[in-house]
């Protein structure tokens, strides 16, 4: 870190106290500081000034390189995109009052490609824009993306008065202060509570009770899209939990998106059909239940092992591409059925396996709790690596965890990663996805904590921070395209949204593959067909 901070004007002893001042900032990013370190020296804080914030400095993009951007890409954009583009540089320059837009855009329709444009526009002028989105695998799409919880410290778990754990003299709060706009993509799946948290933070800290203290808020989303997650919650608690419910939507505008911008009539075709999906509005087979849809026979495969072949051919002898594994998945709606299919797939991939167990144990605050080990092994809760992880060379996994300095080397939650050498301590892998792609990176163990209503005490459970990733939830999967998707639907889907997103997660009809076990469906509908399946829509959210 000093020769990185070394300068010709600087001593020894300022760049020394350079080193200390940056690893504070560090530690204070993670709610720590070096005073938690008593053998560290503690650095001259008065020369603070003299070291620009590094979190800041990171958000300050070359200007002419955001501009190139802007040239490049503007005249792509149709009249529509156009339109919104000005409404909210017109509201960046302070000659519009608007300080909320909601884009509302189904895929192919160019959200993305918009709010990238604008996020350069943004930048090129010298000003700070943050992007942000609910999931790793969603921030990726956005230039220095990061996930909402990771940038704004959102806390876990959250109430409807919960604040931000950032400190006002904090550097993440000087950043705030500085920002000019947010970008939060795929809005319609964060719980309107973390975006009323970000709101009264940023309220307080910018001194300003305007909604998100006067910094402008641009949401993109699709209201057909999987809604927040809600435990155990009804349809009426799943909708309350959607922004829509905010008192922060009165002050939204809504900008739809409704040109569609796939050009190939195949394509065209099959957008079509995804929002008869997303809408509801497909024929009905069954006229006592309305939300049964035929599946179109050319989807349908006839058993999960043919489904695996389809999205995975030949498996059994591996790949050269690993980034032919990378962009392709199989998508179901739970994670005991997720885990079946990884597992399937790692016994038929290529070598040598080695298995990692974890080391797990109750959190020692919970008492006399005698938890037996053997039950800890057995759970894997979501988010949580296995207790026995088997993983083998050139396997493509999937990071389950942001890791501390992650963000700008590409290591966020949902990241897939080449397993390039497997180490008793550490793992060897190289980036697949994100603008980090090809980078090498190193792999610890860390540990995760369960904290869940489900159970009476705290898991810690310490191990590899990844897991195949031959398949994912929907849920997870929402955000992001893929080259070749299969679903596997041993039970039908259960919430709104969600065999809408598994069936966009691809551009055409060729890209995908439907496995469904129709002894499941007969339970729920007098419907003796294997090409029927249950697609859920809450109408009113629409």
């Amino acid at each position: 870190m000093s020769d990185d901070l070394a300068r010709p004007h600087l001593t020894p002893s300022q760049i020394t106290n350079q080193v200390l001042l940056s690893l504070d900032t560090l530690l204070k990013g993670m709610n720590s500081s070096l005073q938690d370190f008593p053998d560290i020296p503690l650095p001259d804080y008065t020369q603070r000034a003299q070291l620009q914030l590094p979190i800041i400095q990171q958000e300050l993009y070359n200007t002419t390189v955001q501009g190139d951007f802007v040239t490049q890409h503007f005249p792509q954009l149709n009249e529509q995109q156009q339109s919104i583009f000005q409404t909210v540089m017109s509201a960046v320059a302070g000659t519009s009052e608007q300080k909320i837009v909601m884009i509302n855009a189904p895929g192919g329709y160019g959200k993305t490609f918009l709010l990238a444009t604008i996020l350069a526009a943004v930048r090129a002028q010298g000003q700070i824009a943050l992007a942000v989105a609910p999931t790793g695998l969603a921030a990726e799409n956005l230039e220095g993306g990061r996930t909402a919880h990771s940038r704004f410290k959102i806390p876990i778990p959250i109430t409807d008065t919960s604040m931000c754990r950032i400190p006002a003299q904090s550097h993440l709060a000087a950043l705030i202060r500085r920002t000019k706009v947010i970008v939060w993509d795929e809005i319609m799946a964060t719980h309107r509570h973390a975006v009323e948290c970000v709101d009264r933070t940023m309220q307080d800290l910018r001194n300003s009770e305007q909604p998100f203290g006067g910094c402008i808020a641009l949401f993109g989303g699709d209201t057909r899209q999987i809604l927040p997650v809600v435990r155990h919650g009804s349809e009426a608690a799943i909708m309350d939990s959607s922004i829509k419910r905010s008192p922060l939507w009165a002050h939204c505008t809504q900008l739809p998106l409704t040109i569609n911008m796939r050009v190939n009539s195949d394509e065209v075709e099959f957008s079509n059909f995804l929002l008869q999906i997303g809408n509801g509005q497909h024929d009905t087979v069954d006229p006592t239940n309305p939300q049964i849809m035929e599946i179109p026979a050319e989807f349908i495969e006839p058993n999960l092992a043919s489904l695996i072949n389809k999205i995975f051919p030949n498996l059994q002898d591996g790949y050269q591409d690993p980034y032919f594994m990378a962009h392709r998945s199989i998508l179901t709606p739970l994670n005991e059925h997720m885990d079946k299919i990884n597992t399937s797939c790692v016994q038929s991939f290529p070598g040598t396996p080695h298995t990692y167990l974890s080391a797990d144990k109750v959190q020692e605050d919970n008492g006399n709790l005698a938890i037996p080990l053997e039950y800890l092994n057995s759970l894997t809760p979501s988010g949580m690596p296995p207790h026995q992880l088997i993983l083998k060379l050139n396997m493509v996994v999937m990071l389950l965890r942001n890791l501390q300095a992650g963000p700008s080397e590409g290591l966020r939650n949902g990241t897939r990663l080449l397993i390039k050498s497997l180490g008793n301590h550490m793992i060897e892998a190289e980036i697949l996805t994100g603008t980090s792609t090809g980078t090498t990176v190193f792999l610890p163990r860390i540990p995760f904590h369960l904290r869940d209503s489900d159970f009476p005490f705290t898991m810690i459970r310490k191990q590899f921070p990844i897991r195949p990733c031959f398949s994912m939830t929907i849920n997870k999967a929402q955000g992001q395209t893929l080259d070749k998707v299969g679903i596997y639907l041993p039970n039908p889907v259960f919430t709104h949204g969600q065999l809408y997103v598994a069936f966009s997660r691809v551009r055409t009809k060729h890209a995908l593959a439907v496995c469904i076990d129709h002894q499941q469906l007969t339970q729920m509908a007098s419907v003796n067909n294997n090409h029927c399946t249950s697609n859920i829509v809450f109408h009113s959210i629409l």
